[in-house]
């Protein structure tokens, strides 16, 4: 069960129409989502989206790049009280937001990937991912759309391109990043009304947050108002190792326990939509 004292990320596709934006919202606050994730909001401005519709009335700070023309742009919120924002990088394919956990230790980097289809631009983006991780310091977690699979069987019914599945796993070799085995549905998109399916969006992480918690789950969460999936990455305080025999949920509003111990809930939920806003 996720609780206040989770973080969460949530990638989405396109901002959405009312329906996909009260999806969103629903999802937001069931699973108690503390950062969201969003690609392709088609916003040329900022401050013309609808954030409160997203997120609620609660506290929320955000960070995004614009899109350019009538595609691209990117957004990425959280709850303040939970994640603390140090710096951002922006590019019109990835969000990075830098930041560290409120009572934790150390820096969480989040990126958000809305990777394009050209070959060429995916292998420069994996690119200048390595060289962001080179540079920088703390764990790492990149979350979104990559518009690419790693083996063929992660397509059906479409065609699957042996160059492009190179340049990605070498990518991922390269950057020691890991993936948790997926359950739920083996495919994360779904076109051509539901005959064609790929595994296009999913969840990398750094060997240290990989080694840390290594019974973490992923699953693929039912299609609704997208030919995306919800994906959820879950991290429980099972996780954390042991913990006193008597032991209060309570406790981890403490920030010194926290510190000490780790104990917080870590929750990944991605949800693409396809739609502008309306």
């Amino acid at each position: 069960m996720v609780n206040d004292d989770s973080i969460a990320i949530c990638g989405n596709d396109g901002e959405g129409d009312g329906k996909k934006t009260k999806w969103i919202r629903g999802l937001k606050l069931e699973k108690k989502v503390n950062f969201v994730c969003i690609q392709e909001t088609k916003a040329t401005d900022l401050n013309n989206l609808p954030i409160r519709q997203l997120w609620g009335n609660s506290e929320v700070r955000f960070e995004g790049v614009e899109a350019q023309g009538r595609s691209g742009g990117i957004l990425s919120l959280w709850n303040p009280t939970v994640f603390r924002f140090e710096n951002s990088v922006k590019n019109p394919n990835f969000l990075l937001i830098s930041g560290s956990l409120v009572g934790g230790q150390g820096i969480v980097n989040i990126v958000n990937v809305y990777a394009p289809q050209d070959l060429d631009r995916k292998r420069s983006l994996w690119q200048t991912f390595l060289g962001l991780m080179a540079n920088g310091s703390g764990m790492w977690i990149f979350v979104g759309d990559f518009n690419e699979v790693r083996y063929p069987e992660e397509r059906k019914l479409s065609r699957f391109n042996a160059r492009g599945a190179e340049y990605f796993n070498e990518f991922i070799a390269e950057g020691n990043l890991q993936e948790y085995s997926m359950g739920g549905s083996k495919f994360t998109f779904s076109y051509g009304k539901g005959k064609n399916f790929s595994k296009l969006d999913r969840v990398l992480v750094c060997n240290d947050f990989f080694e840390r918690w290594p019974a973490a789950t992923v699953t693929a969460m039912p299609r609704l108002w997208s030919d995306h999936s919800p994906i959820i990455l879950k991290v429980s305080v099972a996780d954390f190792g042991s913990v006193p025999f008597r032991f209060f949920s309570s406790w981890l509003k403490r920030e010194d326990l926290v510190s000490e111990s780790g104990a917080f809930l870590l929750v990944i939920v991605m949800i693409h939509c396809l739609l502008i806003w309306v």
